[in-house]
């Protein structure tokens, strides 16, 4: 579900894919914790890739602070390195 909304075409695509995924994620069985987990999910893998791009926690963090339209969007991404720590993922560099 997460592929279509990710792989969707800018603009209303991607507009009415995410809320079509939003909806069948709300729906499930687990409703609201099924969202909370597959946007978990999303984030963590986002911070993931961009480890492998060569990104560092703290540029992550910076960029984001500077650039994110809503605090929410910069807690989502400390809370998605803070996941990633727990699963020892993180680059080399960042936890020497």
């Amino acid at each position: 579900m997460l592929g279509t909304v990710r792989y969707a075409a800018d603009g209303e695509p991607a507009e009415d894919a995410a809320e079509v995924g939003a909806s069948r994620l709300a729906a499930a069985p687990e409703g609201w914790e099924a969202v909370s987990a597959a946007v978990v999910r999303a984030a963590t893998d986002a911070v993931r890739r961009c480890w492998a791009g060569g990104w560092e926690p703290a540029d992550l963090e910076r960029i984001v602070r500077r650039d994110a339209a809503d605090p929410t969007q910069v807690g989502l991404v400390v809370d998605a390195i803070a996941a990633d720590a727990r699963r020892g993922t993180r680059p080399p560099s960042a936890t020497a």
